[in-house]
């Protein structure tokens, strides 16, 4: 044999036939055996309930399901919608470069936001409208109002 390592020549190992490896003949009816008993407890038995026949297809729908109405777009004291969209953009912008996620629902919640605080500091301050920035504070992003006076 050639090569850098030397082999030895190996002898061929005969085929013996074990009991493993021959046929075991199977009986024509399976044996039965006691399934022992799992514990004392009992298994309670099905309900004799007959199930209604439906006298339609199942893929009919028979009543409607009630769907939860969009938010209206209400507007804010002083912005218009761009100034809205505006806003989120910054808000989102800044949540990146702080590393946080942006949550899918984010504008409609920086919305609700601001349109409850709004008529608040509007009330407060008895100014015209509210400017609302978003500010990066201790690596935290926050959108602050300022009253339009």
């Amino acid at each position: 044999m050639a090569g850098p390592f030397a082999r030895q020549e190996t002898q061929a190992i005969p085929r013996v036939e074990s009991a493993t490896t021959q046929a075991i003949p199977r009986p024509d009816k399976p044996a039965t055996q006691a399934i022992p008993k799992m514990g004392t407890q009992a298994i309670p038995k099905m309900g004799t309930q007959a199930i209604p026949k439906m006298d339609k297809p199942v893929t009919q729908v028979t009543q409607q399901i009630p769907r939860t109405q969009p938010i209206p777009k209400q507007s804010v004291p002083g912005m218009t919608e761009a100034d809205i969209n505006a806003l989120h953009a910054k808000y989102v912008k800044a949540k990146e470069m702080v590393g946080e996620k942006v949550e899918a629902g984010s504008r409609e919640k920086l919305l609700k936001t601001i349109q409850q605080t709004a008529p608040k500091i509007m009330e407060q301050y008895k100014a015209q409208g509210v400017d609302f920035s978003v500010v990066v504070k201790d690596n935290q992003v926050v959108i602050k109002a300022k009253p339009k006076l």
